[in-house]
């Protein structure tokens, strides 16, 4: 069989041109097709991977505020233990005090009055007799909680019924250690 071409040289190559010119274009037309469904996936995959990203920020911040929540919690009670703990080194046994004043204490005298500053004490009471306030003023000095103390002159010149006010210093660590 024998094929006859009787067209013009011209327009077989217009008609050839024509031809790779559509064939190109239907290349272009489905390679742009494919690009449009690659970035639409890419676009879907995108916003999954997003989503996905917002969930677990939003879970790991809640888990981060209750642990800044739970930290904060336990500095402040670890501060107010610092603060018990402080007070209590300073907290000095009074009943101790009162309790070791009144077993050396003779039934001739009456302690009307216990004033304390600090360290410094001030008795006042009533004695009897002079012996008995001389025992009383012994037994301070004996007791390993009275550093010293002073009773005035003009007290022990009195020989009954005698009104007295007797200053001493306390050792408080002595308390503080009776205590604990």
């Amino acid at each position: 069989m024998i094929t006859l071409n009787l067209l013009p040289p011209q327009i077989k190559k217009e008609a050839h041109l024509l031809q790779l010119y559509l064939s190109l274009k239907n290349a272009i037309v489905l390679i742009l097709f494919f690009t449009i469904l690659a970035a639409i996936s890419l676009l879907l995959a995108k916003l999954t991977l997003q989503e996905q990203f917002n969930r677990t920020v939003n879970e790991t911040t809640l888990t981060t505020q209750y642990g800044n929540i739970f930290s904060n919690d336990i500095k402040s009670v670890n501060h107010q233990l610092t603060e018990v703990t402080k007070i209590q080194k300073e907290f000095i046994p009074w009943t101790l005090f009162i309790a070791e004043l009144s077993k050396f204490t003779p039934p001739t005298i009456s302690i009307f009055n216990v004033n304390i500053n600090s360290n410094s004490v001030t008795i006042s009471g009533f004695a009897t007799t002079r012996d008995a306030l001389l025992e009383f003023q012994q037994a301070l000095k004996d007791s390993n909680l009275f550093v010293e103390s002073d009773v005035p002159l003009e007290n022990l010149l009195t020989k009954e019924n005698i009104n007295f006010n007797i200053k001493a210093v306390l050792d408080l660590t002595k308390l503080q250690a009776n205590e604990r």
